[in-house]
């Protein structure tokens, strides 16, 4: 007799392996998720459910399933999870890597993908949406933030400068002011396109954003480039300019800096000017006469290779600095022998160069110039810094001044200089008398230098040296802290520092800074600004009052010393607006420059800033299907 077949049953392995089939209350009856169909596995149990599986119901089921979504997926979710913070900050992060490293919004496109495949499918920050996170999230944060610094600080000053980009006059407005957690601040307040730069509509715009940020009271100085236009020149005569009409328009006093970079710059350039070499002029023409020649580049390699010196290609410069000319004067006097036997081996040759290397004492102007234009350029690295304080430029040119006036005394000569005349000297190619009038025309490029740059330092440098004290070189005296009082409660109208609580807390100052501390921060190196931010930790650290005290390093400390930061907005800008972005927006520009100017934090330090503001990825997520991914 046959025995009954045993009925199949739905056991935990066939759950593990087809986790959308559901048992139900018959051990051998099944429902499958997929395709909502109830079925017996009774029979073949794994067979019948690959039966199942190959049905034409199944199929379709499963095929509309694939191509669809959840349709919570496309609702905003009222709680911010975890990885959507995440996935904001990186997202976030990645938009601001690429203006950082002035990449185009378009890279995005394919970065994107490329993070999609490789990383995080989530990933979705193509280049119109990168331009909506800096427009929309990074450009306002990074407002608030300044507006909140502002609300906290006593003083301020202002750089500005404008720049044309083919038809379009770009306008910054810079702000500086000390931030005791950190130091010196500068940031971009506002950046506007004028369809004019009147001195008029200058101060215009400049009381306008002041008035609009609420630092009319606040703002202590205007720093500019010096053109009669901003300060009047250098004796600051005349009242149709936009130092004096901005003083007008906010009703008190203000200190104007004018740029010392290019004080500098213009002291070397004007003394140049008296010398009997033109080297200004040589240099241009010597790097025009090789450039985009290949045959004549060619041709110099092997007059190089004859003489046995090193071949370079020629530099030019920036027409607008001159100091500039340093690194193609140093080409020149690299290869100053091929060159020179190249140019008298040419049938047709500029006749300015002919004579300037047929001129046997060429080569001694060039280590001349050479050699000046190192010192100057050293002292412009110091001050152009970004933190450079007023008295840094009174540093700098203090010290040039003191070399300048050492140098007319003693006939000074660069040793290499002298070196060169004295071999011509003895080779009979010069004459006693010729070396005579070199060395008096080096003497009156000294005096022609000191004379300028006394001239354009007399105002608002040599004025502000009174106050130098600020620096703690040593110990400050009561006099030099009364002298500050006045200064300020002259120039404010919203504080006004009371001479008996400013007199207390100089005593706990003394106390303080000693020699000995004067000497440490002296090893360590430590900046002025650093230096009080010590003393403000400390006073805060033992409860000691420093109200009025701790206003005097941040009033003078207010003041650059050049208009470096504008410049470097505007260099920042020609990186991002080149020739082939055509279609970029000044709006789109402004939000890219406050964005990476403000923050100023690598893209390693931005994405540990921005994944802790809650309330910055909040906004980010709010906006994240508002804006198209592509």
């Amino acid at each position: 007799m046959a025995s009954k077949k045993r009925k199949c049953s739905f056991n935990e392995d066939l759950q593990k392996e087809y986790p959308f089939i559901k048992k139900t209350k018959s051990d051998s009856d099944v429902w499958c998720n997929t395709c909502s169909s109830r079925f017996s596995i009774s029979h073949g149990g794994r067979t019948d459910i690959k039966l199942h599986i190959n049905s034409t119901k199944h199929k379709k089921s499963n095929s509309a399933a694939a191509s669809s979504s959840s349709l919570t997926k496309f609702f905003k979710q009222e709680k911010m999870g975890d990885n959507e913070e995440e996935l904001a900050a990186v997202e976030g992060t990645f938009a601001y890597h690429t203006i950082c490293h002035n990449h185009s919004f378009r890279s995005m496109d394919c970065t994107s993908k490329l993070l999609q495949v490789a990383f995080e499918p989530k990933f979705t920050c193509a280049r119109t949406k990168a331009e909506a996170i800096i427009l929309h999230v990074f450009m306002p944060y990074a407002l608030r933030t300044l507006q909140s610094d502002l609300e906290k600080c006593s003083f301020v000053s202002i750089l500005t400068d404008a720049s044309n980009h083919k038809e379009v006059k770009l306008f910054p407005i810079l702000v500086r002011y000390i931030d005791w957690d950190y130091g010196v601040r500068v940031k971009i307040l506002k950046f506007i396109s004028l369809p004019r730069e009147t001195n008029a509509i200058v101060s215009n715009y400049l009381t306008a954003c002041l008035d609009e940020n609420n630092l009319k009271e606040k703002v202590i100085g205007l720093c500019a480039d010096n053109t009669n236009s901003n300060f009047g020149g250098a004796d600051r005569r005349g009242e149709n300019n936009v130092f004096v009409k901005l003083k007008q328009s906010l009703n008190h006093d203000l200190i104007g800096v004018g740029c010392a970079a290019h004080i500098i710059h213009n002291t070397i350039r004007t003394a140049a000017d008296d010398l009997p070499v033109d080297i200004e002029m040589i240099i241009s023409k010597i790097y025009l006469y090789f450039k985009s020649y290949t045959v004549r580049v060619e041709t110099l390699k092997n007059f190089c290779g004859f003489l046995e010196s090193d071949f370079s290609m020629i530099l030019g410069y920036s027409q607008t600095r001159w100091l500039a000319l340093l690194p193609a004067i140093e080409r020149v006097l690299q290869m100053f022998l091929p060159l020179k036997a190249y140019f008298q081996s040419q049938e047709k040759c500029p006749k300015l160069i002919l004579k300037f290397f047929e001129n046997p004492m060429a080569e001694a102007w060039l280590h001349f110039i050479n050699t000046q234009a190192l010192i100057f350029h050293k002292a412009i690295a110091t001050i152009e810094n970004q933190t450079a304080s007023v008295f840094d430029v009174i540093t700098s040119t203090d010290a040039i001044k003191a070399s300048l006036l050492s140098k007319i005394e003693d006939n000074y000569i660069p040793i290499n200089v002298q070196k060169s005349l004295e071999k011509l000297e003895e080779n009979g190619d010069v004459s006693q008398r010729e070396i005579i009038k070199f060395q008096q025309a080096i003497v009156s490029f000294y005096q022609t230098a000191l004379t300028y740059l006394e001239k354009w330092t007399k105002k608002v440098f040599q004025e502000m040296e009174t106050y130098s004290w600020i620096i703690l070189k040593e110990i400050p005296s009561w006099n030099q802290i009364q002298t500050a009082l006045l200064l300020i409660n002259k120039m404010t109208t919203n504080y006004k520092l009371l001479e008996t609580d400013t007199y207390e807390e100089y005593v706990y100052l003394k106390q303080y800074i000693t020699e000995e501390k004067i000497m440490d921060w002296s090893k360590n190196k430590k900046c002025p600004v650093q230096r009080w931010i010590e003393i403000s930790a400390h006073f805060n650290k033992n409860q000691i009052p420093c109200l009025n005290i701790l206003k005097l390093p941040e009033f003078f400390f207010c003041f650059p010393g050049t208009n470096a930061a504008t410049e470097r907005v505007f260099s920042i800008m020609n990186n991002f607006w080149t020739s082939d972005k055509t279609q970029l927006k000044v709006d789109t520009l402004k939000g890219m420059l406050i964005s990476k100017i403000n923050f100023d934090l690598s893209c390693t330090d931005f994405y540990k800033k921005i994944k802790n503001e809650k309330e910055v990825l909040k906004t980010f997520i709010h906006h994240r299907n508002i804006w198209p991914n592509h």
